[in-house]
């Protein structure tokens, strides 16, 4: 699961200090404490499962062509790679994300580098679902599958059954309209400007073989974010009426 960076600052601004968990991964999440009510961080529902099973999960979906661009310039930025973030990622991803920093993007594309192509290729599919890791692997290279099918439908189910609320970052303010309605509560002013990441709101010039080439590794986060926004508009329509109406006016 993971969070818009505004929606995580909101968010924030609900719990004291003490209340808002560190990043917290690998043999970390075995040791996180009562005092903790606020956790975020990429976390898979696999994970969530083993480790959150008593907290809501929320998450944001974001349109998976502009979430691996956005990927990129992130790894591709080396202000982005600073010692806290160091000590908290393992040698195998600060490889990749050194290795990221000297490639163009359509070198990033076609890189050998397994790290890189999990990031990129049917990323939010792969969080969403109920499989580990090392079994979704594979559908970073592989659509069509019996496997892929598998997976796509699990974060589906997941998405839709299993997340106490999930929004679009493409529709942020909606989104907000959305959570407040969703938990009857007015913490989340939607027509506060927040503050976004370049990435999330500039996006290069891609190329017609790379645009190509995205829409093979996301296949399945295609699908899935086709039906995210369904399920998001019929939300969006049954708890907010007046507002969906305005909107499409």
């Amino acid at each position: 699961m993971r969070f818009s960076t505004s929606f995580h600052a909101l968010l924030s601004e609900c719990f004291p200090p003490e209340e808002i968990a560190p990043f917290l991964g690998g043999s970390d999440l075995d040791r996180r404490t009562p005092k903790h009510r606020l956790f975020s961080g990429h976390y898979s529902v696999h994970t969530a499962e083993r480790h959150f099973s008593d907290c809501a999960w929320l998450t944001f979906l974001r349109e998976p062509i502009s979430r691996a661009i956005s990927q990129y310039r992130s790894w591709h930025d080396p202000k982005n790679l600073t010692p806290y973030w160091i000590a908290r990622i393992d040698p195998e991803e600060r490889r990749a994300v050194e290795l990221a920093q000297s490639l163009t993007f359509e070198e990033y594309l076609e890189i050998d580098n397994e790290y890189i192509r999990a990031s990129i290729s049917n990323y939010q599919c792969r969080l969403l679902c109920s499989f580990p890791a090392e079994v979704t692997t594979a559908v970073c290279s592989v659509s069509g599958s019996n496997l892929s099918e598998k997976v796509l439908e699990s974060a589906k189910r997941n998405l839709i059954g299993q997340f106490g609320f999930f929004g679009l970052t493409e529709h942020f303010a909606d989104s907000l309209y959305l959570f407040n309605s969703q938990f009857d509560t007015a913490v989340f002013d939607a027509n506060r400007r927040c503050r976004l990441n370049a990435s999330e709101v500039v996006q290069p010039e891609l190329s017609l073989s790379a645009g190509m080439r995205l829409k093979q590794l996301n296949e399945l986060d295609l699908e899935l974010y086709h039906t995210a926004k369904l399920e998001f508009t019929r939300r969006l329509k049954t708890t907010t009426p007046a507002l969906a109406s305005a909107r499409s006016a």
